[in-house]
């Protein structure tokens, strides 16, 4: 590990946080702009990711994973990219695990009718159909 490193490392330790506040300004446009531009996500999401990517890198200098701080705002973007693709394999995967249920649903021909049921509360009906699902709802 390299003295800059060290004494990075040893300020994040003692709660001084200017140099992530630097790193923040310095780098958060262009993540932004790239992410947004690249079709990845948002800019409202862009930010959000930025910021978290602030967070690792915090992480990671103070847990000693970085060798060097030669090329940040690269490193930045890559932990940007990353935490983009991971939301999207998220979402996908509920909609996925959404659609299984349905399935499950029309499989049975499970129709419950919301008006009929007014005496019932949403959360019984919800218990009553999962019960109907039964074993194969309990594997997703």
């Amino acid at each position: 590990m390299d003295l800059e490193l060290n004494k990075r490392r040893q300020e994040l330790l003692e709660n001084n946080l200017n140099f992530l506040g630097e790193q923040y300004q310095l780098h958060q446009k262009y993540c932004v702009d790239f992410l947004s531009k690249k079709s990845y996500c948002i800019a409202s999401e862009a930010e959000d990711h930025f910021s978290e990517a602030i967070l690792v890198l915090r992480k990671n200098i103070i847990n000693q994973q970085l060798k060097d701080l030669s090329n940040l705002r690269n490193y930045l973007l890559t932990i940007c990219i990353n935490k983009v693709r991971d939301s999207k394999k998220k979402t996908n995967r509920r909609g996925h695990f959404e659609s299984k249920v349905r399935q499950l649903f029309y499989d049975q021909n499970y129709h419950q009718d919301i008006i009929r049921s007014t005496d019932s509360s949403m959360s019984e009906i919800c218990r009553n159909a999962l019960r109907r699902l039964g074993h194969r709802c309990a594997e997703l």
